[in-house]
């Protein structure tokens, strides 16, 4: 955090979650309201449950404060120094909670990484219907993209690697998944790996 005349002026960049871990930094967002949810999703949202409605009000007001962040002009410089202050922390989660949801948004996002190259990032998305922007992010070397999949989602992106539940997706073999640790700052193959990863529900 830092001052801004007179006033507290919070990080958009927060420490992880118990499962992100205190070496990866995550921005998120509003679920729902700027995700395109699946059928899977409007049931088992992880960020709709658990410790996210516990501290609902809380959780709420700091992901709609970074929303309208997200909307500013003044986005991109903001994440850029907030970065140039937090050099130790080189992997960023983008929306442990919510997606990218619009084309000016992505391109502001893509900005950002291409100014930060010693930074790794990671997304995941469902997001299709902005697959062309989404390609545009994923060529960057210090980014890694993976669609999002569930038993409700038919459409498979060739471009991006896979993540999805344990258990969902009839067509899913398990063989071509990595199964995830649990805790990211002690792995970090998301940030580093061309193989799919399979989750176990939260």
């Amino acid at each position: 955090n830092g001052y801004r005349g007179g006033r507290i002026k919070m990080s958009l960049l927060l420490p992880g979650n118990s499962k992100l871990g205190k070496r990866v930094l995550s921005f998120s967002l509003p679920a729902k309201k700027t995700c395109s949810p699946s059928v899977w999703c409007l049931k088992h949202c992880y960020a709709c449950h658990g410790y996210f409605k516990v501290f609902a009000d809380k959780v709420n007001a700091c992901y709609e404060r970074n929303y309208q962040a997200s909307l500013s002009d003044t986005f991109v410089n903001e994440i850029n120094n907030e970065l140039a202050r937090k050099r130790e922390d080189k992997y960023i989660r983008i929306h442990a909670s919510g997606d990218f949801y619009s084309s000016e948004y992505i391109k502001k996002w893509v900005e950002i990484i291409a100014d930060n190259p010693r930074h790794h990032f990671l997304a995941f998305t469902k997001r299709m219907d902005l697959e062309k922007e989404l390609i545009e992010l994923a060529l960057l070397p210090n980014m890694s993209v993976y669609q999002s999949i569930d038993e409700s989602i038919t459409y498979r992106a060739k471009y991006f690697r896979k993540a999805t539940i344990e258990g969902y997706g009839q067509d899913i073999n398990p063989r071509t998944f990595i199964k995830c640790s649990g805790r990211c700052s002690d792995c970090l193959i998301c940030w580093k790996n061309t193989n799919n990863i399979m989750f176990k529900e939260h």
